[in-house]
């Protein structure tokens, strides 16, 4: 059994650069949590809890970027519970859960997900799951930021509002996975996964209208709204390979593939780009070289792949590192990053 809890004072100031002005936060959070875990039978491992969490900000900002209300209080209750159960002797588990959290912006929300993992062998497993999860809203749903004034007569000012009436965005998520040490010195881990969203956020242009004052000008307001859906699928490798006493490789790949779909309420027509803003393909090498007892030397290859959303190419770096201990418990080192 176990009770935690924390309380946080945050003051942030930043210098607002499309106005020169400067933004305060200030922030108060108290923070409690409760878990307790108990035995059921002789197969069966209960974890549940609650928590509570009180936000106290106040935002001072200027003519760019500002919150209204200036100052809030949000709540957020939760509560979560799940069962492992062991089967054919624990080479078997199979747990199935849920988190229930109520919020200020959406209500409740429920998460759910159910995972298994199987011991085929003493050296080889599988494991897979099913997840559901939320991104809920937060204080930007009361946001308004002028993003950009253009010139005319009468001029015209385009604004982004936030919707005190977003959804959260949602993910349903997929994985199968697979480990295995076909020799000692030599692990594995293979992953494959397909992530399904929905209610993801979009950027919206409303209707444009007058407005008298300060000065009379032409508003042009961009609202978010959840207008577009999306899959993510891939897979991810692990290579763990202990060449000798002293050489240790770590390989990693990883493939995404990104595919974002707007809805036919939907007139925001970049909101599909936000596909190039992950690398489809990542590349991982580490060595770790014991030269002596006390004298090491790490290398890490690193390839990405480009980001199209970005204008960004792929590329290659090198991060290096040359470590020595003198004595036990004084280790000094030299780094070197982005070698290319």
């Amino acid at each position: 059994m176990e009770l935690q809890f924390y309380y946080d004072s945050h003051e942030r100031e930043q210098t607002e650069l499309v106005s020169n002005g400067t933004l305060v936060q200030l922030y108060e959070t108290f923070d409690m949590d409760f878990q307790h875990r108990f035995g059921l039978g002789s197969r069966q491992e209960i974890l549940w809890g609650l928590g509570y969490r009180n936000i106290d900000d106040k935002f001072l900002g200027d003519f760019t970027t500002s919150l209204n209300p200036i100052q809030d209080t949000s709540e957020l209750f939760s509560a979560f519970v799940q069962d492992d159960i062991s089967f054919a002797d624990g080479e078997v588990h199979l747990i199935v859960g849920s988190k229930f959290e109520h919020n200020a912006f959406t209500g409740l929300e429920i998460q759910p997900n159910i995972r298994m993992n199987w011991n085929v062998t003493e050296k080889y497993s599988i494991w897979s799951s099913i997840s559901h999860a939320v991104r809920t809203p937060a204080r930007s749903t009361d946001i308004r930021i002028n993003q950009r004034v253009i010139a005319g007569t009468p001029p015209r000012l385009v604004s982004i509002f936030g919707n005190p009436d977003i959804h959260s965005e949602k993910v349903t998520t997929f994985e199968l996975g697979f480990r295995g040490e076909p020799y000692n010195n030599l692990k594995y881990d293979l992953a494959v996964f397909y992530n399904f969203y929905n209610d993801l956020r979009t950027f919206e242009q409303g209707a444009a209208s007058v407005v008298l004052t300060p000065v009379p000008h032409v508003l042009v307001p961009i609202g978010t709204q959840n207008f577009m859906t999306g899959e993510t699928y891939g897979l991810e490798l692990a290579l763990d390979w202990r060449a000798k006493d002293w050489l240790k490789l770590t390989l990693a790949y990883s493939f995404l593939d990104m595919q974002l779909h707007r809805t036919s309420f939907s007139t925001a027509t970049t909101a599909e780009a936000a596909e190039g803003e992950s690398p489809e393909q990542q590349v991982s090498l580490r060595s770790s070289f014991d030269i002596t007892n006390n004298l090491f030397f790490d290398t890490w290859v690193r390839y990405v792949d480009e980001l199209p959303d970005q204008h960004m190419n792929a590329y290659i770096t090198l991060d290096t590192r040359l470590a020595w201990k003198p004595v036990k418990g004084i280790e000094l080192s030299i780094v070197g990053q982005n070698h290319f």
